[in-house]
C-alpha cells in the first residue's frame, strides 16, 4: 500500500497523525484530512475512517511500522558494531533528534557533552585550535571562542 512512499512522508504523516489526534478527529473532518496526507489513497477513506470498528488503527498501526522499520534500517546503516562508544552516541543523538532541531545542531549538543567529560571547554578550544580545526569551534563551542581571541590595542 505505501510501497512507493519516501520514509521521509512515512515519517511526517505520523507525526501529522499524533499532533492533530487523529483517533478523536470528528467524522466530518476525517475525509478533509485523509485527502490531505493520502491523496492518492482515496480509495482506503472508507476503512481508515471507519471508527466504529477500529479502522483508524489499521491507518496508525501502518504507518507506525513502517516508519519504525524505516527507522531501524536507518539505524543499521549507521552504527555498526565496530563503532567506539563515541561515535554511537553521537550518531544516536543524530537519529533521536526531534523534527525541529537541525541535525548538525544535535550532534553538536552531543559532541560538546562528551568534550566536556573529558576536559574543560577552554582547554578544548586551545587543542581545536592547535589541531587548525577553528571551523569546529563555531559548531561546538561557541560561547567560549571570545574568551581566547586576541585583541590589537
Amino acid at each position: 500500500l505505501f510501497q512507493g512512499t519516501p520514509p521521509e512522508r512515512i515519517a511526517a504523516i505520523r507525526q501529522e497523525l499524533q499532533a492533530k489526534n487523529w483517533h478523536l478527529t470528528p467524522k466530518e473532518q476525517r475525509d478533509d484530512l485523509l485527502a490531505e496526507w493520502l491523496p492518492e489513497h482515496e480509495r482506503y477513506y472508507p476503512l481508515f475512517s471507519d471508527f466504529r470498528f477500529g479502522g483508524y488503527r489499521v491507518l496508525i498501526d501502518l504507518i507506525a511500522d513502517i516508519d519504525d522499520d524505516n527507522n531501524r534500517t536507518d539505524r543499521k546503516r549507521l552504527i555498526r558494531d565496530g563503532d567506539s562508544p563515541e561515535f554511537m552516541r553521537l550518531m544516536e543523538a543524530y537519529l533521536n533528534k526531534s523534527v525541529n532541531v537541525y541535525y548538525r545542531d544535535a550532534v553538536a549538543g552531543e559532541c560538546r557533552k562528551l568534550i566536556e567529560a573529558v576536559m574543560k571547554p577552554d582547554e578544548a578550544v586551545r587543542y581545536i585550535v592547535a589541531l587548525g580545526k577553528r571551523k569546529v569551534l563555531f559548531d561546538l563551542l561557541l560561547d567560549r571562542i571570545e574568551k581566547h581571541v586576541r585583541r590589537e590595542k
